[in-house]
């Protein structure tokens, strides 16, 4: 695996670089920078260790320094990489007086809290994703003229981009009490209908939330995650059908949602301590 250190692509002693590129593949890598990735066009997959990411045009990865690295495309992508020493942020940007102007360092501690938790994604649209280029196009012409100032312009759109990025990460950012009650809502529903296919697509689009952010904050208010939720509450109401009917177990394991009886067999000992069978027989009795 290759890994990619500060030589590579800062020259002198500058903290931001950029390079804009056309390629259909990238070994994993790692390295000793922060990663910016905005997808210009086309389409493909991106990989922060191990988890995969579908992007096209708009998106707008971060990958950490020493996070494993990879991406693919069958069509071709084009895409702008911001490379950027971990200094910047913590120092430059944080004690610029504009920069706390236009947001906290709260944003930026979100911020950080965030990637730690593997929001790594935002998706820019409409008047976002041009204003996003734009930036993205003024900074990338700094870089290739290599004038006097060059840095400092530099730095200043990619405040710009981070502010962006900020704004579309605080829309994940409600009111806890909004937030709350929109999760418990969807709890509440995924209950009652755990016996169907529930896709964990379909709940963070009810919620209008990515999909790592909605795993995150339905395992901080349910207490688990997606999956374990939906196997409980199947096997809670395995066992309301065990009580209450005279349903074979192979039957009751259809009925609840499980593709095969092993399964429901192995979720059901684990969460319940004992087969369905011995549970039907204390209840009965």
């Amino acid at each position: 695996m290759h890994h990619y250190k500060d030589e590579n692509v800062f020259l002198n002693n500058e903290k931001v670089a950029m390079a804009h590129f056309t390629k259909p593949i990238e070994p994993i890598h790692t390295h000793d920078f922060l990663e910016l990735v905005y997808i210009e066009s086309g389409k493909g997959k991106q990989y922060i260790d191990g988890k995969e990411y579908v992007v096209a045009r708009g998106d707008l990865l971060f990958i950490n320094y020493n996070h494993t690295h990879a991406f693919s495309s069958k069509k071709g992508m084009v895409y702008y990489n911001i490379y950027i020493k971990p200094e910047l942020l913590s120092e430059d940007l944080i004690n610029v007086e504009n920069a706390f102007q236009m947001l906290s360092l709260t944003a930026f501690e979100d911020f950080r809290e965030s990637v730690e938790e593997n929001q790594q994604l935002v998706q820019f649209t409409g008047v976002e994703m041009a204003e996003v280029e734009h930036c993205l196009q003024a900074m990338y012409r700094e870089w290739q003229n290599n004038a006097s100032g060059k840095e400092v312009v530099m730095k200043s759109y990619l405040t710009v981009i981070l502010t962006y990025m900020f704004r579309k990460m605080a829309v994940y950012e409600e009111k806890n009490e909004d937030r709350k009650d929109k999760i418990e809502s969807l709890i509440r529903s995924v209950e009652e209908n755990c016996t169907q296919k529930i896709t964990l697509k379909e709940l963070s689009d009810r919620c209008f939330y990515n999909p790592s952010y909605f795993c995150r904050i339905f395992k901080e208010y349910s207490g688990m995650t997606l999956t374990e939720f939906i196997h409980e509450s199947r096997i809670k109401r395995s066992c309301e059908l065990l009580a209450t009917t005279s349903m074979t177990v192979e039957e009751i394991a259809e009925r609840v949602g499980f593709t095969s009886k092993t399964q429901y067999y192995k979720r059901f000992r684990a969460i319940m301590g004992e087969t369905p069978a011995d549970y039907r027989k204390k209840v009965k009795i």
